[in-house]
């Protein structure tokens, strides 16, 4: 709101009591639109060039000095609850309730008024992980709450800020703080540390468990070591990183074994498997172990004998293809 300048009000202009306490000049009348978009900085008339006092609503105290008739300076000091607003509608930064204005040949330095103090909605560095809740408004010894965003929790027992006379916040009583609640069930595994099972964990805590028999930890990227054993860890975001527990399994015998074995439940732990030989050696059944290993290697049986036929005679050629990382190689030539 743009102040109204009434230095040129002559000395038979006198200032009436106007709508809603605004004073208005005899003869003139003060519209609706005005009231609403203007601020009245009162100046008692005086002489052309020459300085006279001012007067400012919300004004604690105005002590003026005279250094002859077109010199003056006036001390102001707002009310409590109130701050000095230059011309432009913003506040004289730092907020100020004091002011030194001059008066050099009938004109003032400036223009300012004492106007209500508002802090704002603070600002969220204030508190961080918080919002703020300003129902009663951001004025002068008015309160805002702090309500924490999940899962960051609150600190402290005063969650309340208050807009203090220097335009600025009370200092925060109560903080918010990321932290993880108790560390998540994982299938086939064990807590191995009772006071993981609390809630209120801070960042970079560490929780462990143990694997089940026949199962084993998902290794790390930068792992690749089976261990029954695994720990996850309270991340900055308040949440606990991933882990899980996986069945034990070995390798599927070399496809030329196929159809050659059988096997008591597959290449799952303790499974047992036999080669289908003809006659019998006395080869024990072939185990997966815990450890993800056969307990022998797969061998093809001694007694085994016999060649394949020809290929079809409708075939003109039979093609060959290694995986990558293998050539064929052939006899006498050159590999390709």
């Amino acid at each position: 709101m743009a102040p109204v300048d009434f230095s040129a009000i002559s000395d038979t202009q006198t200032l009436l009591p106007g709508p809603s306490g605004i004073k208005q000049l005899k003869g003139f009348q003060v519209t609706q639109k005005e009231m609403m978009n203007s601020v009245c900085v009162h100046r008692p008339c005086g002489k052309q060039g020459s300085c006279v006092p001012l007067l400012l609503d919300h004004a604690d105290m105005v002590n003026c000095t005279s250094g002859g008739p077109g010199h003056m300076k006036c001390a102001i000091t707002c009310q409590r609850g109130f701050a000095l607003q230059a011309n432009s509608g913003k506040y004289l930064r730092p907020i100020q309730k004091e002011i030194l204005l001059t008066c050099s040949s009938g004109h003032w330095d400036r223009i300012v008024s004492c106007m209500p103090l508002d802090c704002g909605v603070p600002h969220p560095s204030l508190v961080n992980y918080a919002t703020f809740s300003c129902s009663e408004g951001t004025d002068f010894l008015k309160r805002c709450s702090v309500s924490c965003v999940p899962p960051a929790k609150l600190q402290g027992l005063n969650p309340w800020l208050t807009c203090l006379e220097d335009g600025l916040w009370s200092l925060p009583e109560a903080y918010c703080k990321l932290e993880c609640d108790a560390p998540p069930v994982i299938p086939n595994a064990s807590l191995l540390l009772p006071p993981c099972l609390q809630h209120n964990h801070d960042v970079g805590s560490v929780c462990r468990y143990e694997c089940k028999p026949g199962y084993y930890a998902v290794p790390s990227a930068d792992s690749k070591v089976r261990s029954n054993f695994l720990k996850i860890q309270c991340l900055e975001g308040g949440i606990w990183e991933q882990g899980s527990c996986i069945p034990v399994v070995c390798e599927p015998p070399s496809p030329v074994f196929e159809g050659m074995y059988e096997c008591t439940n597959g290449f799952e732990l303790n499974s047992q498997c036999m080669l289908n030989c003809n006659q019998e050696s006395g080869r024990r059944p072939i185990l997966c172990t815990k450890e993800g290993l056969w307990t022998e290697e797969f061998k093809l049986c001694e007694n085994l004998q016999g060649e394949c036929p020809p290929p079809p005679s409708e075939l003109n050629f039979v093609e060959y293809k290694c995986e990558q990382g293998y050539g064929i190689v052939v006899t006498g030539a050159e590999s390709f």
